[in-house]
């Protein structure tokens, strides 16, 4: 370390040492001003605040809404329920929705067949 590194360290610890008594001096004004005041305090019980009441949106929880899917995402869904030898009942289930193909199924459909796909390989 050089004179002057040395001499930078000192300067910054003086001025560290000089906020902390800064500090101390406020803690110590805090201190006194509360005790002061500390016989103007009530000794009343507190009181209890009023119970809100719910209102419409606290009482009845917002439903989600429903995820829209795209054909790319159930394809590639069924897809992979397909390549873990699922083969047939995806099938199954694409022909359950009037449509050879996955094309076929109209995209108002998507969140129907994607609820029945996801039981698919489960059980």
């Amino acid at each position: 370390m050089t004179k002057e590194d040395v001499t930078k360290l000192v300067q910054t610890m003086t001025g560290i040492a000089d906020s902390m008594e800064a500090l101390a001096e406020c803690i110590r004004d805090c201190s006194a001003s509360l005790m002061e005041n500390a016989g103007a305090v009530r000794t009343d019980p507190p009181r209890k605040a009023p119970k809100e009441k719910p209102t419409k949106e606290d009482a009845v929880p917002a439903e989600e809404p429903e995820k829209e899917w795209s054909l790319e995402e159930v394809r590639m869904i069924l897809a992979d329920k397909s390549r873990a030898g699922h083969t047939e009942e995806v099938k199954t289930l694409i022909s359950k929705y009037g449509a050879e193909r996955l094309s076929d199924i109209k995209p108002a459909d998507f969140a129907a067949l994607m609820a029945e796909a996801e039981v698919i390989g489960n059980g």
